[in-house]
């Protein structure tokens, strides 16, 4: 299957970044309760079924993720920009 290279920016590009952290949620989730399941039980297979579902989806992501065009830096956007906390008084 080809993969689409799309610019970083491009809403495509967006949708995968968004797609991939919360499929990073779906994951943590599994590994957390891959724990607390009895293992070989009916719920420990469909957890498996899930947790491999999802890290095929995110293999895929990043194999077609957003590529920079030639020459082209990655840039933080505001949002990614690390936060300026003020200074509290001092008592």
């Amino acid at each position: 299957m080809p993969s689409v290279v799309v610019e970083v920016g491009d809403p495509l590009c967006k949708l995968a970044h968004n797609l991939n952290n919360k499929l990073a949620v779906i994951l943590g989730c599994c590994d957390l309760l891959s724990d607390v399941v009895e293992e070989g039980s009916e719920c420990a297979k469909r957890l498996g079924i899930i947790q491999t579902t999802a890290q095929d989806m995110a293999r895929e992501i990043r194999r077609g993720a957003c590529r920079l065009t030639e020459g082209e830096t990655a840039q933080a956007g505001p949002w990614m920009k690390r936060p300026r906390f003020s200074k509290s008084p001092r008592a």
